[in-house]
């Protein structure tokens, strides 16, 4: 006599960074085709395939139809697909217990890593890196890009692909653990097979839907200040699938102004080059965490303008005279740190403008500020 016994499955939930693109659009099940023949189904209604991994913590006196069965690639749009069967051995107690766990993508697409993304925000726009690669705040295991800009900036999409998954519901941000996990955001599925998330968007601001194809340059959402953040920001990272592990960030490149490439860097102002569209010219692009003010040259003048931004403010000097110039800038910080040092030393040359020093908050919780001086040397003199 045989008898098969069933145990009920238990199931394994993962995360990509805190957004597993459409975690709960696979699905797996077994059906008793005949007495002692089980078969394992799955389905993949995304728009990007998925990387079944299937276990048995009980296993006796059944057999596999495959030995490679722990890990199978269900394709995009897959329905009812067969990935297994287990058949009993006759005369004997037959039993099993499967957890399975779905990753996005397939492990063996290899990601382009030449390939040159746009930077997120609109063509000719300027951002600066608030935080990099492996950055101390919340980037400690991630190549991870933070671009600083107000709400409502709009972003765009750094690469064409499909639209995997979009999260809008959440209004709030801070640096409370209470907020990891509760950040608005857009996964986007490229033909590399890799996987690019923006985060922290505002409330109800995507603006494309999962299953949407998109194109590099392409308007997609609104930036915000959602979730695990210290201020207003772009969050902006890229995985690469994993066999039997969720997608690992990888490092990106990316179009520079000029045609260039150019991989950025905690601190670095970047700016925006969207295919088909001109050069860049860097001396009079727009920030986008500006407030609205720009720097203009004086005529006759070297002067140094105070642009303030949400997380801080940055000091440009601009040089109106006919002559070049040398300037040394001193700085009185209250709970605030300068990015280039104190004091600070540069020269200009006539018509130029270049940024001295960006300045922000030690600690966000205690009242900060700054006042400045500077000295004007002309060369040659």
């Amino acid at each position: 006599m045989r008898i098969l016994s069933l145990i009920i499955p238990a199931f394994l939930l993962t995360v990509f960074a805190s957004a597993q693109p459409g975690s709960d659009q696979q699905h797996l099940r077994y059906k008793e085709i005949k007495s002692g023949l089980i078969v394992f189904y799955a389905d993949n209604p995304a728009s990007y395939p998925a990387q079944l991994k299937i276990e048995f913590p009980v296993l006796k006196n059944m057999t596999p139809s495959r030995q490679d069965y722990s890990f199978t690639v269900v394709p995009a749009g897959a329905s009812n697909m067969e990935v297994l069967r287990l058949t009993a051995q006759k005369g004997k107690m037959s039993q099993f217990r499967e957890r399975h766990i779905f990753l996005p993508g397939d492990p063996s697409l290899k990601p382009d890593t030449k390939h040159a993304y746009v930077f997120p925000f609109k063509h000719g726009l300027k951002s600066r890196i608030g935080q990099g690669y492996y950055g101390d705040f919340s980037h400690k295991n991630l190549k991870a890009l933070d671009f600083e800009m107000p709400i409502g900036t709009e972003i765009c999409a750094a690469r064409g692909g499909i639209v995997t998954d979009v999260e809008t519901r959440y209004d709030k941000g801070g640096t409370s653990r209470d907020f990891l996990n509760k950040g608005n955001h857009i996964v986007i599925y490229h033909n590399d097979g890799t996987f690019a998330r923006y985060g922290h968007l505002k409330k109800n601001g995507a603006l494309v839907k999962p299953g949407q194809k998109v194109t590099a340059g392409q308007v997609i959402g609104l930036s915000g200040n959602t979730g695990y953040s210290s201020g207003p920001h772009l969050h902006f990272e890229v995985g690469a699938p994993v066999k039997g592990k969720a997608p690992q960030t990888i490092a990106t490149k990316f179009r520079g102004p000029n045609g260039n490439t150019i991989a950025p860097t905690t601190g670095q102002t970047v700016y925006a080059r969207h295919p088909g569209k001109p050069p860049v010219d860097t001396r009079k692009a727009t920030a986008t965490s500006g407030k609205g003010k720009s720097a203009k040259v004086v005529p006759g003048k070297m002067v140094i303008q105070e642009i303030k931004e949400d997380s801080g403010s940055r000091l440009i000097a601009l040089n109106g005279m006919k002559t070049e110039t040398f300037v040394e800038v001193r700085l009185k910080l209250k709970n605030a740190t300068s990015e280039k040092g104190n004091p600070i030393m540069f020269s200009l040359k006539p018509g130029n403008r270049t940024e001295v020093t960006f300045i922000k908050p030690k600690n966000l919780t205690k009242p900060w500020g700054f006042s400045y001086s500077y000295q004007v040397t002309v060369k040659g003199n």
